[in-house]
C-alpha cells in the first residue's frame, strides 16, 4: 500500500514540473514572437474625448493593453467630468498591418453597453507612437437610439506609465484611479 501512494505522489510531481515546463516555453515563444514583431503596444494608454451630444461632457480613458503577437486583450476605465464614479470594461481584438480591430463590453453584468473600435498606429516621431481612430457603442437598454459617426480622427490615445503603487493596483484589479480630477491631474504631465 505504501509503494502505492509513493507512486501517486511521484506522478503528481512529474506531472506539476512538465506543466511548469510547459508555461515556461510557451512564455519563452510568446516573448520571441513579440520581439520579432518590432513593434509592442503592451502597456498603459489614455485619451480624453469629449461627446457630439453633449458640449459640455468630457470623458477620460485608460485603456491597459496586453499584447502577445497580433492578439489584444485590454481593461478601459471610463471617467467623466458630471459624475463621481468609474466604468470598467473589458476587450479584445486584433492587430493586422498597423489597425487595431477590437470590441469591448461592460463588465458590469447589469450595463448593456458595448462597442467596438478601429485604430490605426500613428508616430509623431521615430520614438513617440500613438492610436488614432473611431468607436462605436450601442446601449441595449435604449431602444432605437443610434450613436453619432464619430471623424476617423476623432479617438487618440496616448502612451503613458503608471508609478509602482498604481501598476500594483492594477495587478490586483483595484481601482488605478478613483476620480475624474485625479486621472485629469496625473495625465497633464503627458500632455
Amino acid at each position: 500500500m505504501n509503494e502505492i501512494v509513493k507512486e501517486i505522489f511521484n506522478g503528481i510531481v512529474v506531472a506539476f514540473i512538465i506543466w511548469i515546463l510547459k508555461q515556461l516555453a510557451q512564455k519563452i515563444i510568446d516573448s520571441i514572437s513579440i520581439r520579432s514583431q518590432g513593434l509592442d503596444l503592451t502597456g498603459c494608454w489614455f485619451a480624453v474625448h469629449g461627446s457630439y451630444i453633449n458640449k459640455n461632457i468630457e470623458a477620460i480613458e485608460i485603456i491597459y493593453i496586453w499584447q502577445q503577437g497580433e492578439k489584444i486583450k485590454y481593461r478601459m476605465e471610463q471617467y467623466v467630468n458630471f459624475e463621481d464614479i468609474r466604468r470598467v470594461f473589458g476587450g479584445k481584438g486584433l492587430i493586422r498591418a498597423g489597425v487595431i480591430s477590437s470590441y469591448y463590453y461592460a463588465v458590469d453584468k447589469a450595463s448593456k453597453l458595448i462597442g467596438c473600435m478601429n485604430l490605426q498606429i500613428k508616430t509623431k516621431s521615430a520614438s513617440n507612437i500613438y492610436l488614432s481612430g473611431t468607436f462605436y457603442e450601442i446601449d441595449e437598454r435604449k431602444k432605437g437610439y443610434s450613436f453619432e459617426n464619430y471623424p476617423e480622427d476623432y479617438y487618440k490615445l496616448y502612451r503613458m506609465e503608471l508609478d509602482s503603487k498604481r501598476k500594483i493596483r492594477l495587478k490586483y484589479g483595484k481601482n488605478v484611479f478613483c476620480s475624474f480630477m485625479e486621472v485629469e491631474k496625473y495625465i497633464e504631465q503627458y500632455k
